[in-house]
This record gives structure tokens, sequence and C-alpha cells, in this order.
């Protein structure tokens, strides 16, 4: 299973429905009762998950995004990195955050992938 899940839906289509639901299934379920009836138990991860949540909208070189005093994302990989490892993982991908390119790795060893401990 791919560790970054990109949800597509119409407007009007549940979209905060189906990240609410989406969230309760990386905790496993956690506090929902008969959550089996909604979702498969074995398909629910085993231990913690790293939830990082980005509006892919409004994020860019034109919506500059203050992380903290003296630090900005100025692209997408950015904030999800910072929101993964804080300070430290963005430094990771300072360069091509501030030239607003995409952070390159391969799908196994990719920088966002070990920001979040390896976990998927």
């Amino acid at each position: 299973m791919s560790p970054i899940i990109r949800l597509e839906m119409q407007h009007g289509g549940g979209e905060t429905h189906g990240l609410i639901a989406l969230v309760h299934a990386a905790r496993g379920m956690q506090g929902v009762a008969n959550a089996a009836g909604f979702v498969d138990p074995g398909l629910l991860p085993a231990g913690k998950v790293q939830i990082a949540a980005l509006d892919g909208e409004n994020s860019g070189p034109a919506n500059v995004r203050q992380l903290e005093p003296g630090l900005k994302a100025c692209s997408m990989w950015g904030e999800l990195a910072y929101q993964l490892g804080g300070v430290a993982a963005y430094e990771r991908v300072r360069a091509s955050d501030e030239v607003g390119i995409r952070v390159a790795g391969r799908k196994r060893k990719h920088p966002l992938t070990s920001m979040a401990g390896g976990r998927r």
C-alpha cells in the first residue's frame, strides 16, 4: 500500500466526511462504535500512523505559508515535510521547497517516507 493517499471527489461528494472517516481509519477506528460495520478490521493499521494533511489548492510559491518564525513553506513538499518531522524534516527538503520543485526519490527511499519513521 502506498504511504501517500490522494482523495479525489467532485464537489458535493462528501469530501469532509470522507476525510474524517479516513482519519478515524488511520487511527485504527478507536472510539468508533461498530467499526467492523464500516471497514474490515484486517485493513486497519496495527501501529501508529503519521498523519499529515495539505490543502493542495492553496499551497505553492504564490501562497507561501509561515511555519514558524523564520521558516516558510514555498511548496507542498515543504509543508508536508514540516508536518511529518518538524524543522529537521523541512531542512531535508529545503532546497527543493525554496525553488518550488518536487522532492526526488524512489518510492521506498523517498525522503517523506523516511520522515514518517519508515511507517506507511
